[in-house]
């Protein structure tokens, strides 16, 4: 099991959120990963969150979307899902339940945009930060996440600009 820290920095309230999924190790995907935060709902993160991350499994059709069946229990983890045709929040409250302390979501379209992060019907439910991360890089963890289970981390930071 591969243990990846994360960070949370609170800059000023007149700061640029630059957001940003930072895996420490293996060093072969080493880095920060930009994501995308809804502001409406989903715990909007304040504080240092570090732990390993896995993608969902859900055990049915596509099992990465957390979607469909029972998520395989992800206790303390960092939840990655794909993209599919099910609402975002209804994914976030699938992983959360699961035991997931924070929840990604993988775009399904090539080109290098972030998922749009609607809340859906159930996404007041959802209490543990979302995010979205593009394709590219999605694909880039899962090369390496598919083949040792647990990877990474999750980070948001404020840049004040200077």
């Amino acid at each position: 099991s591969l243990l990846m820290a994360c960070m949370l920095f609170v800059g000023g309230i007149q700061a640029q959120v630059v957001n940003a999924f930072r895996v420490d190790s293996p060093v072969d995907i080493a880095g920060e990963y930009r994501i995308n935060v809804p502001t409406d709902w989903g715990q909007q993160l304040m504080t240092e969150l570090a732990g390993n991350a896995t993608f969902v499994n859900d055990g049915e059709g596509t099992i990465t979307d957390a979607c469909d069946g029972t998520i395989t229990n992800i206790t303390g983890k960092i939840a990655l899902v794909d993209r599919g045709s099910r609402e975002f929040g209804l994914k976030a409250l699938n992983a959360e339940n699961a035991g997931a302390i924070a929840v990604v979501s993988c775009n399904n379209v090539d080109g290098g945009s972030f998922p749009g992060l609607g809340a859906g019907a159930v996404g007041s439910q959802v209490s543990v930060p979302v995010a979205g991360m593009t394709f590219q890089d999605c694909q880039t963890i899962r090369a390496f996440a598919e083949d040792n289970n647990d990877i990474m981390c999750f980070e948001s930071d404020e840049d004040d600009g200077s």
